[in-house]
């Protein structure tokens, strides 16, 4: 039986595309911006990064992307996820 080897990080490629990809299937407009891709233990994804952009929608800017090796979905965030208060830099 071979051990357990958990799903890695997306590439630098993988991670910008699946932002892009999830600021467009939520609708998000320039200038976007994403936080540090972290950890999670919840969601599609065993990693996630925040994104914010300018929205139409007035609930929020902000949304949760989830990574394996690649995108695997986005959401609007939970609030243990902190994306109100992330460090934000733009997207390449």
């Amino acid at each position: 039986m071979q051990p357990y080897v958990g799903p890695s990080m997306p590439t630098t490629t993988a991670l910008i595309a699946g932002v892009k990809q999830a600021a467009a299937e939520a609708h998000l407009a320039a200038p976007l911006e994403m936080s540090d891709l972290r950890p999670t233990d919840h969601g599609p994804g065993h990693f996630m990064v925040c994104i914010r952009g300018i929205s139409n929608d007035i609930r929020t800017g902000f949304y949760a992307a989830f990574f394996d090796d690649v995108y695997k979905g986005s959401r609007l965030p939970v609030i243990f996820e902190h994306c109100e208060t992330q460090n934000y830099r733009p997207v390449p």
